[in-house]
């Protein structure tokens, strides 16, 4: 055979492996189809609706509906054996009828669909059959059936657990809402404290006897009066930190602060106390050397009443204060240990941080920073009102003197006294109202 004969022949020959290689493909495609119905002998002898392939050759849930459009279908004009003879007969030649191609991952089980308790005992039971009849491997058949392996294996675990059926909601407790007087109560104090948060809020009003509610009632109050106060994301603290204090005085936070006071800068030394975030002592100088901290240091170590051996411990940064042969001295001559934080880390030093940011926020304003003598008093009003007034949400919105100089634990047991005699205040007053409202 010449090249010419070749090229003749060769469409011809390509063609009929094409056609050899569609027939197998169909003949495969029908004995899948086969062995998937027959999964379910036992459960379609049952009378139960069966998961089995769709028609066209994808995988579907059939139920009892779906059976009888199927067969509503079988019995319509096109669908007939004379129909099909009447169309063929039309066409002008014959028609051969084909299955279409199924689709790539087509889904019979939507994992997305809720499904009731017995849709799901169905599901898990046709997918036993199926492993029991034809022996496939279960990921293959959810692959199939389009069912992931972590839904299945959720299925059958509370199934085996026996808590596959339907959960009720059970509605919750109905709580009786604030009263007007209540209601006007925090909306006033909202605005007489416009720097606080609805936390520092509600309890503020607790310790005060202004108002007795949850933070989570404030937070809805002032929420639907348009009176809440978004605050700034705060930066996360080291996970490096200092020891944990247990007391008061056990450890202190030693940091410095610039201040631009017309017409020069002053530096703010201040000294806190990491158990109550109490600001000990505080000091306005014109320098930042050694011999300034130390003598405000010594200042706060003065003040204090009884001292442990090795406390207060202070915790600085690595600032040339801290590094000079003056504080080396003077730390050694009090036998105080002193801790540094890490290098270029001022997170680790966070609690001072965090309160100096808190003087330019709320204390140490430019209507205060005009001179030194005014800048002073604007401080110590500050600190008057921080250490005494002001409610800390680290220190469960109670002020640092409750931790400093009191007793939380029985601060915070009145607390939860006065919430529960509102409640019940509260409770009568509503069935009250709803009394002389039917009347």
């Amino acid at each position: 055979m010449n090249e010419q004969e070749v090229q003749k022949h060769a469409p011809s020959e390509t063609a009929s492996v094409d056609g050899r290689r569609e027939v197998e493909n169909r003949g495969r495609r029908a004995t899948e189809r086969t062995e998937c119905q027959r999964c379910l002998p036992a459960a379609r002898d049952r009378g139960r609706p069966v998961l089995r392939l769709g028609k066209e050759g994808s995988p579907g849930v059939l139920s009892r509906a779906a059976e009888q459009k199927t067969e509503t279908s079988r019995d319509s004009p096109g669908s007939t054996v004379g129909g099909r003879n009447q169309q063929a007969a039309g066409g002008g030649g014959r028609t051969e009828r084909r299955e279409p191609e199924p689709k790539k991952r087509s889904l019979a089980v939507r994992p997305r669909r809720r499904y009731r308790a017995e849709e799901k005992e169905l599901i898990l039971e046709t997918i036993r059959q199926a492993r029991l009849h034809t022996g496939q491997p279960i990921k293959k058949i959810l692959e199939k059936l389009g069912l992931s392996s972590a839904t299945y294996y959720r299925w059958q675990a509370r199934a085996q657990a026996e808590r596959l059926t339907d959960e009720v909601v059970v509605p919750r407790r109905r709580v009786p809402r604030p009263t007007p007087a209540e209601i006007r109560a925090v909306c006033e104090t909202a605005l007489d404290y416009p720097q606080l948060g609805y936390k520092r809020l509600s309890w503020l009003m607790v310790d005060e006897d202004i108002a007795y509610l949850r933070p989570w009632q404030v937070y809805e109050l002032l929420k639907g009066h348009d009176l809440l106060r978004r605050g700034e994301r705060a930066v996360a603290e080291a996970l490096r930190r200092p020891p944990e204090p247990e007391r008061p005085d056990q450890v202190w936070h030693v940091d410095l602060m610039y201040l631009y006071i017309q017409p020069r800068w002053y530096y703010l030394v201040d000294i806190l106390d990491g158990y109550s975030r109490f600001l000990v002592h505080w000091s306005l100088n014109l320098t930042m050397t050694a011999d300034t901290v130390t003598l405000t240091v010594q200042e706060a170590l003065d003040g204090l009443d009884c001292r442990r051996q090795g406390e207060p411990k202070l915790v600085h940064d690595h600032g040339s204060q801290f590094l000079s042969t003056e504080w080396r001295q003077f730390v050694e001559g009090a036998k105080i240990i002193d801790i540094r934080t890490r290098v270029a880390h001022p997170q680790s030093n966070g609690r001072l941080e965090r309160l100096h940011r808190t003087h330019r926020q709320e204390g140490l304003t430019e209507a205060v920073l005009v001179d030194y003598a005014q800048a002073v008093a604007g401080m110590a009003d500050w600190a008057n009102y921080y250490n005494y007034q002001r409610p800390h949400l680290a220190l469960k919105c109670m002020r640092p003197i409750d931790y400093y100089r009191g007793d939380p634990q029985a601060r915070l047991a009145a607390r939860e006294q006065k919430l529960a005699l509102a409640l019940e205040a509260r409770k009568r007053y509503w069935q009250a109202y709803e009394t002389v409202k039917e009347r």
